[in-house]
């Protein structure tokens, strides 16, 4: 009734205390609310409900997270907004991982995602950069030091920590061409093949990622590899080398650059991330799950 009447003053509702949002005229548009850390918004018929499950549960995010606790939680979603919860449809979609590594040091090599440079990220007081971010149009992906993160909003020290998020616009994802997520209400989070889904998607994250490895062109034997180093060291000549070379010219270069990586025995931080994946996969995945999807 409140809201048909588009009344003026915050209101109870199930236990939420909505505030009105007004518009420059003055108008009330919506109104907004808070569970726990979830910020609950009602709009033109519709209730929007955002923010991290893993928090609302725990209050944190920084802690693994398991399947089965993903399960429980929904199980507590569904008491506080009744049994619509499973049926309401999920328009974003964020899935992340905390991997055990020394953030600080994989952040000093990470310079692009899918070949386009990531931008800084840095706390609003601060230059210090702390993570790495990638925007598109359907999917937003964020690497950084968890650490970091937690230590500045809740002064808390944590283990080293290595987050890695990707948000995804469910719309895209979900008629994507080539492996689609076909994940539409909280229902869905039931099935083995959801975990499967996300799990897959982090490896995409992971296998985008790009490294400098520092390698110094002053270093190698001959003009061919110093302009190898150069071309495949940094996202921008790398993305003109693609472009404006022949496939396998671009191919070549970028075995070699692989192959003096080896030889200068510099650590492949995408295999390093994948082995942390798995294991941490491997552990936040139920068991029964590797009957039911083999």
């Amino acid at each position: 009734m409140e809201f048909k009447e588009k009344v003026t003053h915050p209101f109870q509702l199930n236990g939420f205390v909505f505030s009105p949002d007004f518009n420059k005229n003055g108008d009330v548009v919506s109104y907004s609310g808070h569970c726990r850390n979830l910020f609950v918004k009602m709009i033109s018929g519709k209730l929007l409900v955002m923010n991290s499950w893993h928090k609302f549960c725990y209050g944190e995010n920084y802690s693994d997270f398991t399947w089965l606790e993903l399960q429980v939680c929904m199980e507590t979603l569904a008491e506080v907004f009744g049994e619509e919860f499973w049926k309401s449809r999920i328009t974003k979609l964020t899935v992340s991982i905390n991997l055990s590594i020394d953030a600080e040091q994989v952040m000093s090599r990470l310079i692009s995602f899918d070949g386009i440079p990531m931008e800084p990220m840095r706390p609003r007081t601060s230059r210090l950069v702390y993570g790495k971010r990638f925007a598109s149009t359907n999917y937003n992906v964020k690497v950084y030091n968890k650490g970091f993160e937690v230590k500045k909003v809740a002064g808390i020290e944590i283990p080293p920590t290595l987050r890695i998020e990707k948000e995804m616009k469910m719309t895209y994802f979900q008629k994507r061409r080539k492996n689609p997520i076909r994940i539409y209400t909280p229902m869905d989070l039931l099935e083995p093949s959801s975990f499967e889904m996300l799990a897959f998607e982090l490896y995409r994250t992971v296998w985008s990622l790009g490294f400098s490895y520092g390698l110094d062109p002053m270093a190698v034997k001959d003009f061919h590899d110093a302009t190898v180093v150069v071309f495949m060291g940094d996202p921008d000549y790398r993305r003109v080398l693609k472009k404006k070379s022949n496939y396998r010219t671009y191919k070549n270069h970028e075995r070699r650059y692989e192959e003096l990586r080896n030889e200068f025995k510099v650590e492949n931080y995408i295999d390093v991330l994948n082995s942390l994946l798995k294991e941490k996969l491997d552990f936040l995945k139920p068991a029964s799950f590797a009957q039911k999807t083999m």
